[in-house]
């Protein structure tokens, strides 16, 4: 499942089901933004900026360790444990250039951001609430100081700008990753 749709049950009080869903959506997404920010710190940059990308790739890959945790405690309550996220989701191509991972990057952390901002009241856990609380200010500090750096060392790609931050709660983000490129066609 390469999409990074938010659980349909958002909005209302979580299931353990649905609390794995959406650990399952955070990991997936932390996961991602740590190869991402790994792929964009490869590009030529001022050595600030690519400390600052680095930094966010171990601090996403703390996040991702810390939902790990949380979903080891939730299905420990359940009978029958669904599946953990795999590995290949932080798996990157090497097409992807470091301002597309920059810019993909981003956008994620905007999606992930307004995710964790809507499911945290839902939670009852209070450790897990607080957690996702955090996580959700965190991506928003995060995500302001990373577009002015990338605006001031010129790192997003020139033909399409990363959209300003959504200050409000939006109705239902969406974050589909791109398509894997066809294998050409052998010629005869």
């Amino acid at each position: 499942m390469r999409n990074f749709d938010l659980p349909e049950t958002l909005g209302r009080n979580l299931t353990d089901e649905d609390l794995v869903m959406f650990l399952d959506f955070g990991i997936r997404i932390e996961r991602r933004l740590e190869a991402l920010w790994r792929r964009a710190a490869r590009g030529t940059m001022a050595e600030e900026a690519r400390e600052r990308l680095e930094f966010e790739s171990y601090e996403d890959r703390e996040h991702a360790r810390i939902l790990r945790r949380h979903r080891a405690d939730v299905t420990a309550r359940m009978d029958s444990v669904p599946r953990a996220p795999g590995a290949r989701i932080a798996k990157i191509g090497r097409t992807l250039s470091p301002r597309a991972a920059l810019r993909e990057a981003l956008e994620l952390k905007e999606c992930s951001r307004v995710a964790y901002e809507r499911t945290a009241a839902t939670i009852e856990d209070r450790y897990l609430s607080k957690f996702v609380e955090v996580l959700a200010d965190c991506e928003t500090r995060s995500y302001a100081e990373l577009l002015e750096l990338a605006e001031e060392h010129d790192l997003l790609p020139k033909d399409a700008p990363v959209p300003a931050p959504v200050l409000d709660r939006a109705p239902r983000p969406r974050y589909r990753a791109p398509l894997p490129m066809a294998a050409p066609l052998a010629v005869a």
